[in-house]
């Protein structure tokens, strides 16, 4: 069989792998994601509320014009020293406002299920690969925090520079794509 599409949803590979009959191994959403995501097919985006999808493309025009001012900006996720946020309830808490006002940090908010807009994703997932492809794998937890100190510390710096160097692409795309899903 032969998929003429290489984006397809995890449940419609799913379905295409694993016909209805009774005699067929089923297969986790989880693990047929994570093989598809090694075999390098792309699975289609998650959905994006209209909402949301206004939100996305009102954020890139905002920024569209911006070149220098990404290398100005700390990249985090979950973190104490969120810069770029992703406007988790977490992060919009009144104690992490108060905070960020006494110690003078501007936050740049990223609206709601933009994963693409924030690189920091894109070092998870390499992170996630080494980690995985690591030998041997971890075997305890101060096992696992060894093994992701030593991945971390071997991602090419290039690497980093290049996702900061792609955001006017990034934001590019989602104007193009009028705030939909991007491959990024």
């Amino acid at each position: 069989m032969t998929v003429k599409r290489r984006e397809l949803s995890v449940l419609s590979v799913e379905k295409l792998l694993v016909p209805g009959n009774a005699s067929s191994t089923n297969v986790c959403k989880n693990t047929l994601r994570k093989y598809l995501h090694e075999q390098g097919v792309c699975v289609r985006k998650p959905f994006v509320n209209e909402s949301n999808r206004q939100k996305r493309l009102t954020w890139a025009k905002e920024r569209k014009e911006w070149t220098s001012e990404w290398e100005n900006i700390i990249w985090s996720d979950e973190s104490k020293f969120e810069l770029f946020e992703d406007n988790a309830p977490i992060h919009t808490a009144r104690v992490v406002k108060s905070w960020k006002e006494e110690n003078d940090i501007n936050s740049i908010p990223r609206p709601a299920q933009s994963p693409d807009l924030n690189p920091i994703e894109n070092l998870w997932d390499e992170l996630e690969r080494r980690v995985r492809a690591h030998v041997p794998l971890p075997k305890s937890r101060e096992n696992l925090w060894e093994i992701l100190q030593e991945e971390w510390s071997n991602i090419d710096i290039n690497k980093y520079q290049n996702l900061v160097d792609i955001m006017p692409r990034r934001i590019s795309a989602i104007i193009k794509s009028k705030g939909h899903p991007t491959k990024y």
